[in-house]
This record gives structure tokens, C-alpha cells and sequence, in this order.
């Protein structure tokens, strides 16, 4: 996870010398919700169902990491001036959807060291920006 954050403030400091005009409160949220899986508790505690709590946050991570995709590719294709920017963006956001998978298989080692077995449903993934498509209008 270390690797992720080194990455998303890299991307941070060249951001700051670009015109940058996309919303990125989603992106925001994103970060904040990864940052409190990541903190949680469970692991000290041995506490299972925080750490379950943990694992089922990461789906909303997945489905906001695909909206931001969709909606960076539209302002790029909408105004190439913003396509640095928005790359570097979208660095960043797969970056923070990554550091919330490590977090979900933390969490699932938790499972695993107090249940003695891993989860038994399937974990739902949300990152559906491998088949987003976005056209011109």
C-alpha cells in the first residue's frame, strides 16, 4: 500500500502544476473511504465482522472508481486540454481502488486467523471500467 500512496502523491505534485477543472469530489471520497478501511481496527482486535465490514466498503469503491473513469474519458474527449490532467487523475483513482483491494485482502486474513476459514460469499467486485466504453455524441 505504500507503493499506492507514493504514486497518488507524486501525481499530487505534478497535478498542482496543471490546469486541472474536472469535479473531483468523487475522487475525494474514494480516498477518504480506502484511508478508513484501512485504519479500521480489526486487526487489533481480531474483530471479524469489522473486518467483514471492511471487505463488503470495497464494492463502493470499485463502483466509484469505474464512474470516475467514465466521467475523466468524457471530459478528455470533450476538451483535450484536459488530458494530462485527467490521466493523472485516473492514475491516481486506480491507485486508491488498488489500495482498497490490499485493504479487503487484509481484511480477509482477519477472517481467516479468527473464523479458522475464509469468507464464504463471493467477494463483489464493482470495477466495471475494463468494459466501459464512452462515444462521442
Amino acid at each position: 500500500m505504500g507503493d499506492v500512496a507514493s504514486s497518488v502523491a507524486k501525481r499530487a505534485v505534478t497535478l498542482a502544476d496543471l490546469p486541472v477543472e474536472t469535479p473531483v469530489a468523487l475522487l475525494f471520497w474514494m480516498g477518504e473511504t480506502v484511508l478508513g478501511m484501512i485504519l479500521v481496527a480489526a486487526y487489533d482486535e481480531q474483530d471479524a465482522e469489522q473486518a467483514m465490514a471492511v471487505r463488503n466498503r470495497d464494492g463502493q469503491v470499485d463502483a466509484a472508481y469505474t464512474s470516475l473513469f467514465r466521467e475523466f474519458l468524457t471530459y478528455m474527449m470533450e476538451s483535450p486540454s484536459q488530458i494530462t490532467g485527467c490521466t493523472h487523475l485516473l492514475f491516481m483513482a486506480k491507485s486508491i481502488e488498488r489500495a482498497g483491494d490490499h485493504a479487503t485482502n487484509v481484511a480477509e486474513n482477519i477472517c481467516y486467523i479468527v473464523r479458522i476459514r475464509l469468507p464464504s460469499e463471493e467477494w463483489a467486485k464493482g470495477d466495471l471500467s475494463i468494459f466501459t466504453v464512452v462515444e462521442r455524441q
